[in-house]
């Protein structure tokens, strides 16, 4: 996964709910804010969120919590008895908890992965490190857990526990060791920044800066591949995303039935039609016909994701944060609409859109975790002025947008 803030899905209607209070900061110092790049949850519905930040301000007091923690899902009171494995200042880009199981029972295992030596932490439900695990020499950006204890890992990596494994690589949770049936071979040649999972289907999407898998440089292994779990291409995708100087995909997800993909990055084309940096394509990768897609530089896009099957993106330069439509920014001189395609999307206008500032500075937001109930928990840096309201890193709203805490 690329660097998120987050939509997280959690909690009950505005009704029976406390306040959620709190802000993220790099330091004390009024607004210098550090970003919430991550956020995912525990089986017990309890969050994790990981990012930059020193200082979590929960209530009137200033808590130190260094780069991970643990917030209870309604109010946004730290979990008592979560310790972050860090001292100091930290960049985690990807948490996740073994929560999706089909079989077996979850573990709870929480994968903290960053920029910084060891790279990834492998911890316990109250943060205590576990051992055993191997070692990666490269930083971990994406990470996903499938149904039946395997967890897949990309990133910047090129070795696991000393066996070569190209920036992705699936590991079984029950041995801690890597599961050879994911076949990766020579496995990617540059970064991978996002993995997604349709679990209906077993199919694992990879997106990312390559431009070669396994030793094929076929256009639809490059920046988006989906693949079979023993790793070999899906049979009928078709994906062929920009030129070789603008083909990054930060982020990718599939919707509740995997039948569309929303995908955002650094981008100006999909089978040389015109989209910049934000699209969706279908299961097999191509480019979904029905929509005016933006047809300008609005800067590089961090979130591509749904929100109760309805796609949701951020983009640069002002675009701000908008689902199935741009709302109007400075860096954005048309607003295209994002057309309905059939039954299952929301219309635009039953959103609800933070007020004020949409300044890459105000309102990027990096990142959607859905649950089940279709509320929602945005992280980024900074989510202010949502509806009148100001909150420092991390916002909850309701299934419209509406602000809840």
């Amino acid at each position: 996964m690329y660097i998120p803030y987050a939509f997280q899905q959690g909690a009950t209607g505005v009704a029976t709910i406390e306040p959620f209070t709190g802000d993220f900061y790099d330091g004390f110092e009024g607004d210098t804010i550090a970003p919430v790049r991550t956020i995912n949850q525990f089986s017990n519905g309890d969050l994790i969120v990981g990012g930059k930040f020193t200082v979590y301000q929960q209530g009137q007091a200033n808590v130190t919590v260094y780069g991970v923690t643990s917030l209870e899902r309604t109010t946004g009171d730290i979990v008592s008895g979560f310790t972050s494995p860090f001292t100091s200042q930290v960049d985690v880009r990807v948490v996740r908890a073994d929560n999706k199981r089909s079989s077996g029972t979850a573990t709870d295992l929480l994968v903290v992965g960053d920029t910084a030596t060891p790279y990834i932490r492998f911890l316990n439900s109250d943060g205590s490190s576990q051992s055993g695990w191997p070692s990666f020499n490269g930083s971990v950006r994406a990470a996903a857990f499938d149904q039946k204890g395997g967890l897949y890992l990309g990133g910047d990596f090129t070795t696991v526990g000393g066996t070569s494994a190209n920036r992705i690589v699936k590991l079984d949770i029950a041995t801690k060791s890597i599961d050879t049936s994911f076949a990766y071979g020579t496995g990617f040649n540059n970064t991978v920044n996002s993995i997604d999972i349709d679990y209906t289907n077993e199919k694992i999407l990879v997106g990312g800066n390559f431009t070669i898998f396994n030793g094929s440089s076929a256009n639809n292994v490059r920046a988006l591949v989906k693949l079979d779990t023993n790793a070999s291409v899906s049979s009928g995708w078709n994906s062929v995303i920009g030129t070789v100087s603008r083909r990054q995909v930060f982020m990718c997800k599939f919707n509740s039935d995997a039948s569309r993909i929303a995908i955002c990055g650094d981008f100006f084309e999909i089978e040389g039609a015109n989209a910049y940096n934000n699209a969706q394509v279908d299961g097999n990768g191509e480019l979904l016909t029905g929509y005016t897609y933006i047809t300008q530089e609005v800067g590089s896009a961090f979130l591509a994701a749904y929100h109760n099957d309805k796609a949701v993106f951020c983009g640069g330069n002002n675009a701000g944060l908008f689902t199935d439509r741009i709302p109007g920014g400075s860096g954005v001189t048309a607003s295209p609409t994002w057309k309905a395609l059939s039954t299952g999307y929301v219309d635009s206008t039953d959103w609800v859109y933070p007020n004020g500032d949409y300044s890459p500075s105000r309102a990027y937001v990096w990142d959607l975790y859905q649950q089940s109930d279709g509320t929602a928990i945005l992280g980024g840096y900074s989510v202010k002025n949502w509806q009148t309201a100001t909150n420092n890193g991390i916002v909850y709203v309701d299934t419209d947008g509406s602000f809840l805490g």
